[in-house]
């Protein structure tokens, strides 16, 4: 799978657009200057001034009037309405600990927003549905559900007691798509959101605080690292990134097809080395590519021979799923074998409950003994059984089974001599040390 297009939101039952928490404002009844230009513009026949909870003045002139910070208006003029410094410092103490308690500060992708302010950048989303929570984080939501057809889009850092019989309302911020790949390597595209993640009182800017922008950078202390691809050897061009996995001490190694098929140049990373790697043999078919690397000496995992597999088999796999989004660092997930067969009963496949995202694709499927009983190859196509069934799949996932995988070899090159078959630790935790050892990124290149 294409990586494609990092949460938990604190308590909040439901997060409030911009500029939908107000308290009353605190109301000066002296009666104080009532001629006063402001941008320019003489104002006549002041009748009422205000200190709003923000810290901001709210001046009625006439049948209209308007808000204004208080840094742009006489100290004059405020002391006549009874608005003093000390009023002005408490309102704004105030209302910045009611909005940090709020969740009102939010950081994405490196600034921090100040939802007190309506910000151009985000969208707000009201009555909206919860379809699917996902198991690699962020949910997909119906934005319309009152509209017959259902409409889908990726939303990142949602409260995580919404649940799908709620409705709520949002605001968030556009970051780009989200994509993944179904199990014919067909690629669904929908827009992505943030709703921002909550920043503590450390990390809300100067520029916002003091100056009132609308939006700051993260101090440089606490910005995380924005662009963790950069990590990666020719980032710049990278086009792909799977999983793949060593069957060999000399280097050879396992992906699926899918991951390889298309790109110019192929790089292997495993922990911090990176190397070059040739494609020895692929069968499009079986969505599946034998590779080879030079270096040293490699770390394989066993492969299963001819012990039966089980309805309900506890397995696991590694991989670098979401790679922009969720790091390089490997991540682990485990489930059962729901079925012994795939997609339409494939019989070439296992259908599993093990969560995977883009990313993982060519990663191994592993039992508990250690042994490689699959090799990852696809999530359902969540939106096409949604259309078809009205429902969206719960946790769908596809393995290419390990006689599949020894049948490919076989027609690539015997290597039954030196494939693995047994593994060394009957220990759950050393399995998964051991397994690690084994596994790689797979990079394409455009």
């Amino acid at each position: 799978m294409k990586s494609g297009l990092r949460n938990t939101l604190g308590g909040l039952a439901l997060f409030l657009i911009a500029n939908a928490f107000f308290i009353p404002m605190s109301v000066c009844h002296a009666e104080g200057i009532s001629t006063l230009t402001i941008d320019g513009e003489a104002q006549k026949g002041i009748r009422k001034v205000t200190l709003r909870p923000d810290g901001r003045v709210m001046i009625v002139y006439g049948g209209s009037g308007g808000q204004y910070p208080t840094e742009k208006l006489p100290a004059e003029f405020l002391t006549s309405w009874g608005i003093t410094v000390s009023n002005i410092a408490a309102a704004k103490k105030d209302d910045f600990e009611n909005a940090l308690n709020q969740g009102k500060f939010r950081c994405v992708g490196g600034t921090v927003f100040d939802l007190r302010q309506k910000q151009p950048s985000w969208t707000s989303f009201q009555n909206v549905k919860l379809l699917q929570k996902l198991s690699g984080g962020g949910a997909l939501v119906d934005p319309n559900p009152d509209q017959i057809s259902i409409n889908v889009i990726h939303v990142i850092n949602l409260p995580d007691n919404i649940s799908d019989t709620d409705r709520f309302s949002f605001a968030a911020k556009q970051t780009g798509t989200y994509s993944y790949e179904n199990q014919r390597g067909n690629e669904r595209v929908v827009r992505s959101y943030d709703a921002g993640r909550i920043c503590s009182r450390n990390e809300i800017p100067d520029a916002i605080l003091k100056e009132g922008k609308l939006f700051a950078d993260l101090p440089m202390e606490s910005a995380p690292r924005r662009d963790v691809l950069s990590a990666l050897p020719q980032s710049d061009s990278l086009l792909c990134n799977g999983t793949g996995f060593f069957i060999t001490e000399d280097g050879y190694l396992i992906t699926n097809d899918h991951v390889v098929r298309g790109v110019k140049h192929i790089k292997v990373r495993q922990q911090s080395e990176n190397y070059d790697a040739d494609v020895i043999k692929t069968d499009q078919v079986a969505d599946l590519a034998l590779l080879k690397v030079k270096g040293d000496k490699f770390s394989p995992l066993p492969l299963l021979t001819s012990k039966d597999i089980s309805l309900g088999d506890s397995v696991f796999t590694i991989g670098f799923p979401n790679v922009d989004l969720q790091g390089i660092e490997p991540k682990f997930t485990d489930g059962r074998i729901s079925s012994l067969a795939g997609l339409h009963d494939d019989p070439s496949e296992y259908q599993v409950s093990v969560p995977v995202q883009p990313g993982n694709s060519g990663g191994p499927l592993i039992n508990s003994d250690g042994q490689v009983v699959g090799v990852i190859v696809a999530r359902i196509n969540d939106f096409a059984v949604l259309r078809s069934s009205g429902s969206i799949p719960q946790n769908i996932n596809y393995a290419i089974k390990a006689s599949v995988l020894r049948d490919f070899l076989k027609s690539a090159e015997d290597k039954s001599h030196v494939l693995k078959f047994s593994s060394s630790s009957a220990n759950r935790d050393a399995i998964i040390k051991q397994s690690q050892s084994g596994i790689v990124m797979v990079l394409g290149y455009k």
